[in-house]
């Protein structure tokens, strides 16, 4: 995955343009940290007539050249009641950018969520936990006749090549929204 201009420096003027919305490319990927926030901004996107949404989710502990949006935007004034709605800075709650992007071989892509249909809701578990998640309309899409959660360790297999339960368990309790006291508690007895 590489950013739109990925040889731009990495400068002021760059984060304004990525955080207010403008149509000059930057150096910036956008990531989020919250499953909801990315399907939220899944569905503006669809409500904007964009089609081929893709949902990625990265590993990024240790990932380097990550900004928080936040306090960028907070850094280049943006406000709540901005009357302008691309300089708010509850729009960059929860997100992060990576400036250039982030290559194949670093192995960081977990899975891809794929669908421009509607939203549903599948069932997953891990030992001890189940939880109903929201995802985009083509996960599972090749419907082999595994559970929803065998087809989430098979699309995290497929895409890091590795098999077993450390990334996976994390990508379950980022999308099924466990608070962070319950990831870290989860985290020591795995």
């Amino acid at each position: 995955m590489v950013a739109r201009r990925p040889t731009r420096i990495p400068n002021r003027q760059a984060f304004d343009d990525h955080l207010s919305w403008t149509r000059r490319p930057t150096p910036f990927l956008s990531f989020f940290s919250n499953w909801d926030k990315a399907l939220a901004k899944r569905r503006q996107l669809l409500e904007r007539g964009a089609n081929g949404i893709v949902i990625i989710a990265i590993w990024a502990k240790d990932l380097q050249n990550v900004y928080g949006a936040y306090d960028i935007a907070l850094g280049l004034g943006f406000t709540e009641n901005n009357q302008d709605r691309r300089r708010r800075l509850g729009n960059h709650f929860e997100e992060y950018l990576v400036a250039g992007g982030i290559h194949a071989d670093d192995y960081r892509i977990l899975a891809t969520f794929y669908g421009d249909g509607p939203e549903r809701s599948v069932s997953l578990s891990i030992p001890g936990l189940q939880a109903e998640v929201t995802v985009p309309s083509d996960f599972a899409r090749f419907n082999t006749g595994t559970n929803a959660m065998q087809e989430l360790e098979d699309e995290v297999y497929r895409c890091t090549g590795i098999k077993g339960n450390g990334m996976l368990v994390r990508l379950f309790l980022s999308m099924s929204r466990f608070p962070p006291l319950l990831i870290s508690y989860q985290e020591s007895r795995v």
